[in-house]
């Protein structure tokens, strides 16, 4: 919803209220049938104020909400969420360069724009360890989060910062969580369902190595350097507890072929 809208200085400036970590376009338009886009915007708070270019003092304006990014949550649990261990929690865009490298995850460009969403409302409803979060934490109202000494969560600037270890930057943990956790069920097309096996691609061996298949186990546990590649459209029905730890990780990734070598991005 657009409200409060001002026009001064030759531009229109707007109350948007939407949602949290959306985008957002706003067109313009002086019959209402021809629409021009005006300005997109993009914000982790659900009201901001926006302002768009107008050579006229009056006209006709609509917003639309653009998609969301391909993963909208870096993790997004129902129930309490236990980072072990160090490391770092952050995002990146494959289509832009700025933010990748050749469609790939780089470090040295990651943003900070990884989203936690955690749907209980109890005391220390996320543990951050001393993990550092380049991001949000969106809680229950009364939810709550614990971090140790060397944690933090935050944007890029206040993370690199040595002087911020072990805080959390002020707006980055909110009471707004709006995830909706849906009953769960099995897809009606799911299976025949397989284990999970280890696999090597591209000289790395794969503690866990999916690809196009349904898969179910009691329970999945990653721990010490122990490593998950996910190639292609694989689905794992966990029927217990996965816990990631340690130096483990899982990477979803998407094998192409250029010049006849395989890659992953």
């Amino acid at each position: 919803m657009l409200t409060d809208a001002v026009w001064s200085g030759n531009q229109f400036q707007f109350t948007l209220r939407g949602q949290t970590n959306a985008t957002y376009i706003i067109q313009s338009s002086s019959d209402l049938r021809a629409w021009t886009p005006a300005v997109t915007n993009f914000d982790t708070q659900a009201t901001r104020t926006i302002a768009v270019p107008a050579a006229e003092s009056a006209g006709f304006w609509r917003i639309q909400r653009l998609p969301g990014p391909l993963f909208e949550y870096a993790i997004a649990a129902r129930n309490q969420v236990i980072l072990g261990g160090g490391g770092r929690i952050d995002s990146f865009n494959s289509t832009n360069a700025l933010e990748s490298t050749m469609g790939r995850y780089d470090p040295a460009k990651a943003t900070d724009r990884a989203n936690i969403s955690c749907g209980l409302a109890n005391t220390n409803a996320v543990n951050i360890g001393n993990v550092k979060v380049l991001g949000t934490i969106s809680l229950e109202p009364s939810g709550t989060v614990t971090l140790g000494p060397n944690g933090g969560v935050g944007s890029s600037t206040f993370i690199n910062n040595p002087v911020t270890a072990g805080m959390i930057e002020p707006g980055y943990v909110r009471d707004d969580m709006n995830y909706p956790f849906a009953a769960a069920r099995l897809p009606i097309r799911y299976g025949p369902v397989r284990p999970l096996t280890p696999g090597i691609f591209e000289g790395t061996n794969y503690t866990v190595l999916l690809s196009d298949r349904d898969y179910m186990v009691t329970g999945m546990s990653l721990g010490a350097t122990q490593k998950m590649l996910i190639l292609g459209n694989a689905r794992i029905y966990v029927v217990g507890r996965t816990r990631v730890s340690g130096s483990a990780y899982i990477l979803l990734g998407r094998m192409r072929v250029l010049n006849g070598m395989r890659s992953v991005t």
